[in-house]
Order: C-alpha cells, then structure tokens, then sequence
C-alpha cells in the first residue's frame, strides 16, 4: 500500500493512507492503535467504534473521490467500512480470510479445505462453537461490505477461483513487485546456500524444508540455510535448528537485509503448504534473479515456471522438496545459481508498479464516472 500510495502520488493524483491495528504504519496519514488481544479482536472485529470514527474523520478532512480498501477483515471491523458513508469503495482481496475463520484454508491437519465455510468450520475443528457463533453475524457483515463494494479485486486467478467458488466475483490484478535497489549486485555464495523469507507459520511449511535440507546436507555437508522472518512457530522452529547444522534462524529482517540475503542465495524456497494467495516473495527472488523453489499450488503456479525461473514440487512431499534441494545443490539445475536474463526482464515488465498502478487509475476513474452518471443524466 505504501508503494501504490507513492506511485499514485508520483502520477498527480493526491492520496492518503489510512491505517489501522496494534502497530499501524508510521508513514500513514491517518492511524488508529486497536488492541491485539484475542479478546479484543474478538469484540473489535464486530464493531470498532475508534476505527468508525478515524473514517469518518479522513472522509471530512481529505474527501476522497474514491477509496482502496486491504485487509479489512482482520483489524478493520466490516462495520466500520459503513463510515465511508457513499464513497465509492474499491475491496483488494489478497487473502481468504472473507471466506475462511482461519484465513488459510486448511484444516486442523494442514490439508487443504475444499468445503464452503459454515457449520463445517466447527465440525472439522477449526474453530471451536463459540468462535463459530460469534463468525455468523460477522460473516454476514463482510459479505455486505462486499456486495456494497464498487469491485473487488484480488491479485490471482487462484484466488479469484476460490472466492467464485463461495460466490464472490471479482477481478484480477497482480500485485506489484518492488524491484531491486540501485546496488543489488547478485553474488552467489562459494557453497549452496538456500534462504526461506516469510511468517513462521504453519501454513509456510518451514518444518518441512528443515527435514528436507537436513537430507540434502548429508550428500552435500557445505550446504546452509538461512530462515528469515518471525512468527507463532519460533519456538518451536528455535529447538530444531539447534539440533541441526548449517541452519540459521535470522528474525524479522528489514527489506534492504532481505534483499542482501537474496543476493548470495543458490535459491529462495517457498515450501508453503496452503495455496498462496499469490506468492509476492517468488517474484521478488526471481525479479533480482534468484532461482525459486516452490511448492506446486496456488499462486506459485501462476508465477514460477519449472525449469526457466524455478522448480515446482509436489506440495507437502519432503521427498520431492529434497529432490528439488539436491538438483540446485549439485548444479543440475540453474547452474551458477542464476535466472536466464530473459526471464528476469519478462518478470519485471509483468509485475512492475507502474503497470499495477496505471490499471488502479483506470479502475478509480471507471468507478468515480460510473458513480457520477445518474446524477448527470
């Protein structure tokens, strides 16, 4: 958001970001603190009176013409999108959380989930009766913020599926891709170095890679790998790593030392066990010409392709990921651990923010001339 706020700034147009949960963006320009207790957000995800009022306070003091909404399922309570009052309002999807409780669809034993939500939610497990409860009214209000919407956009076709499939239409629209710094410099490390960037999380498979690299670096002792990111599985993923060489568990780290970890990588590995929404770290490897490897569902399908940008193994199989492992490690594939330059130029042409944010502008236009139509006829 902050780099479509930018871009949009950047081609005349006057934008501000509003932003909201326990720690909001210190660069927008209308922020609201909401708690992050399970009870709070329980309470808040209904109905969020200091969210209401940040809305209406942006829509009297900036007046928008139109406004982009992200994420408004989790900290922005769907009641509160009512503050926007008649604001033409353009919904980006980029995750399942509008029709998923747990926000990954997978059940209980990491298996995907091909049911609609609704009481199957309870019986499967994922959500215990009170949460069940609670999700009806809640569910209700998103589905009438969606329909409210003036389009709903959502950055992959897989996504797009899945949402058509529990009756939401909407439009595809890629994410933009921020492009290497002026000083990248792409330097593969002397021995196979592997890097995994993102939440530690369950849906992120990062158990798996671990079991999988502790296989490969048996054939080959030099190989290391470094796991960026943090999340609800640090623990846990702190006591492997200490009963394995040759892993490094790295923390949160700033765009600038991702991309420095990026540049001495053999390959990124992208072991996800849910169907990524999209994917957005696959491409920000490929766009700096890291090789991927990634699991083969949901948005990685989309924008890995096996063989010329990276390699697509069978989801969940730790056998098929050490395959994958093993053919970077020994140079069968990718050797010299680089991209072809084609590919590379194909993907920055793709994915650039320009082009992402030509198509919005066009999208806000369409949907402010559409608004102002009945009143001029």
């Amino acid at each position: 958001m902050r780099t479509v706020r930018e871009a949009l700034r950047s081609a005349g147009h006057t934008v501000a970001l509003f932003a909201c949960g326990p720690r909001p963006d210190g660069s927008a320009d209308y922020a609201v603190v909401t708690s992050d207790s399970m009870l709070a957000r329980a309470v808040l995800q209904m109905a969020n009176p200091e969210v209401s009022q940040g809305l209406r306070t942006m829509v009297r003091e900036f007046r928008p013409d139109v406004v982009l909404v992200g994420h408004f399922a989790y900290h922005v309570s769907p009641h509160a999108l009512s503050a926007l009052g008649d604001v033409p309002m353009v919904i980006y999807l980029m995750d399942y959380k509008s029709i998923c409780p747990v926000g990954s669809k997978l059940l209980p034993n990491l298996s995907p989930c091909r049911e609609d939500s609704g009481i199957v939610c309870m019986r499967r497990g994922c959500v215990s009766p009170p949460h069940w409860l609670r999700d009806r009214p809640r569910y209700a209000l998103i589905r009438r913020a969606l329909a409210r919407a003036a389009l709903v956009l959502t950055p992959s076709a897989t996504l797009h599926r899945q949402l058509a499939t529990a009756g939401i239409q909407t439009t595809v629209l890629p994410q933009p891709v921020p492009l290497p710094t002026s000083g990248f410099q792409r330097q593969p490390a002397h021995a196979p170095c592997f890097v995994y960037v993102g939440r530690l999380s369950r849906e992120k498979g990062v158990p798996l890679l671990i079991d999988a690299f502790m296989r490969v670096r048996r054939a080959y002792p030099d190989t290391s790998l470094r796991i960026a990111g943090d999340g609800p599985l640090q623990s846990e993923l702190a006591g492997l790593v200490a009963a394995t060489d040759g892993v490094a568990l790295l923390g949160a780290l700033s765009p600038e030392q991702v991309e420095a970890e990026l540049s001495t990588a053999w390959a990124l590995i992208a072991p996800s066990l849910w169907e990524e929404p999209f994917g957005l770290v696959a491409l920000e490897a490929i766009v700096r010409g890291v090789p991927v490897i990634a699991s083969d569902t949901g948005g990685f399908t989309e924008t890995v392709v096996h063989g010329s940008t990276g390699l697509l193994f069978t989801t969940a199989r730790v056998e098929a990921l050490t395959a994958s492992l093993v053919s970077i490690a020994s140079g069968t594939a990718f050797p010299g651990a680089r991209i072809d330059e084609a590919f590379i130029a194909q993907a920055r042409l793709t994915y650039t923010t320009n082009a992402h944010v030509h198509q919005l502008i066009e999208i806000f236009a369409r949907v402010h001339r559409d608004r102002a139509l009945p009143a001029s006829e």
